[in-house]
């Protein structure tokens, strides 16, 4: 049985007043060191890369009154500001420095895009001595050596920057 109301003399359900968000945080392990089965194509990367295959993901948003595709740029630091200030409509002063950015406005497809860059990763173990242990690792290495080692991955617009080393696993 569905929750079902009425509000100013209209029937509604509990869908009609929920907005479902679904993301991910990373691609998926589609091969070496934690191999899961997944497929990134037509990607390059896996999860803990800074490739598009170890970044990139779907997600998708339902109840916003809209329907469609977006391509444009989106940081999981947004999902933040855009429930709190875009969707619940509360003060994004609230929410003090942060890094994300309200992105209702863009989702509705109501305004311009407002990321044309993402900063990805800054690895730097240059001078560290670091080493990065993964318990149970099976056929693979039980930890490896980063001391030394330094990557980083900048996106600007369709173009991306990685320089050094793209990943810390395997």
């Amino acid at each position: 049985v569905r929750f079902v109301y009425t509000e100013d003399g209209n029937e509604k359900t509990l869908y009609d007043d929920t907005i479902f968000i679904f993301s991910s945080d990373n691609g998926g392990m589609s091969q070496g060191l934690g191999y899961g089965g997944a497929s990134n194509k037509p990607l390059r990367g896996r999860k803990g890369d800074t490739w598009e295959g170890g970044c990139r993901v779907p997600a998708f948003v339902t109840n916003l009154n809209m329907t469609g595709t977006h391509d444009d740029m989106f940081h999981m630091t947004d999902w933040l500001p855009t429930i709190y200030s875009g969707i619940l409509r509360a003060s994004e002063a609230d929410l003090g420095d942060i890094d994300g950015i309200n992105q209702f406005k863009v989702l509705q497809k109501t305004d311009e895009p407002l990321r044309n860059e993402i900063l990805y990763d800054i690895a730097n173990f240059q001078d560290t001595n670091f080493t990065f242990y993964v318990p149970e690792a099976g056929e693979f290495p039980t930890s490896f050596e980063l001391s030394g080692s330094f990557g980083a991955a900048l996106r600007v617009n369709n173009f991306k920057l990685v320089v050094g080393c793209s990943t810390i696993i395997g």
